[in-house]
């Protein structure tokens, strides 16, 4: 038995004893199972999460995250939308911003991730770099080629050279600059 599948027993059994925490304790439990990929068994605790107490934007939000990866899109549209209407948080945006972009709706995931930046979390340059990749994102599904190289630009400003992100962002700034006509010798001389 791992140490997840501990702490998932350990909480059921806690279930009972603590009903003024089941909340908590339901929305715990439904993010270890969602974070061993278990999405069938994460459902029904965020569930009840939500139904003991439908006021916490995270318990949508990680329903939201569930439904996401189970490709069902409408929900976790709806998830993240309840989510932001309880308490707007980056995240939300940035995940609804991303379905969007897998809808054709550019316009609409341009508009979140504008207001992600607006969080005070996005001077944390993780939190930054992300949004400003899922926005480049939308921006080249518009075929605003320049606009995205911007947004892909700024964040190879902010990340460290040896950061995973780097190879995301290397095969996105080259997909703008050949849209936008430069060779790929040009790209690789201005990288260096």
């Amino acid at each position: 038995m791992t140490d997840t599948e501990r702490e998932i027993e350990n909480l059921k059994q806690q279930l009972p004893q603590h009903p003024a925490t089941a909340d908590i304790i339901c929305n715990r439990i439904g993010e270890l199972y969602g974070s061993q990929g278990d999405f069938d068994k994460a459902l029904p605790y965020f569930h009840r999460a939500i139904q003991i107490n439908p006021l916490v934007s995270s318990y949508h939000y990680n329903l939201g995250l569930v439904m996401q990866n189970k490709n069902e899109i409408q929900e976790a549209i709806a998830c993240y939308t309840q989510s932001l209407t309880l308490e707007p948080n980056l995240l939300a945006y940035n995940n609804r911003a991303t379905i969007y972009i897998g809808q054709g709706k550019y316009d609409e995931a341009i508009a979140d991730c504008n207001a992600a930046l607006k969080f005070d979390q996005c001077k944390d340059p993780y939190f930054r770099v992300l949004v400003l990749a899922t926005r480049a994102d939308a921006l080249m599904g518009k075929e605003e080629y320049d606009k995205a190289l911007r947004d892909l630009e700024a964040g190879m400003n902010i990340i460290e050279p040896d950061d995973d992100i780097i190879g995301f962002y290397d095969k996105s700034i080259i997909k703008c600059n050949i849209k936008l006509g430069k060779s790929c010798k040009e790209i690789y001389s201005t990288k260096k």
